[in-house]
């Protein structure tokens, strides 16, 4: 019978690609937020200069809108990154209300 040392095994590792992508980045979180919405909802989320924001969806669709640039239609399995933290808006539908992130009631 032979034996062999098995390597160390991280219990936490990621299983998807996105997953283990972000966990090698090993980044250190300001704001987290993930959120369960059903339409019609919208919310903006402040500048945080220094940072970079990332939405992921995992299910239905949202627009994006941010700056200068075109609103974008995210559906599930996308990933959006908005880069220098700049101020940026997601919502259910053109025209749903937008309240700030920060300012959301629980």
């Amino acid at each position: 019978m032979e034996c062999g040392i098995l390597g160390r095994v991280d219990p936490f590792a990621p299983s998807d690609p996105l997953g283990e992508a972000l966990h090698a980045l090993r980044m250190n979180g300001a704001f987290y937020c993930r959120s369960e919405l059903t339409a019609p909802w919208g919310l903006t989320l402040p500048a945080m200069q220094g940072h970079v924001w990332f939405h992921v969806v995992t299910a239905g669709r949202c627009r994006l809108e941010w700056a200068e640039e075109e609103p974008e239609w995210l559906q599930a399995g996308d990933l959006a990154l908005v880069t220098h933290g700049d101020v940026n808006a997601l919502r259910s539908a053109p025209g749903d209300a937008l309240p700030g992130a920060m300012h959301l009631r629980r």
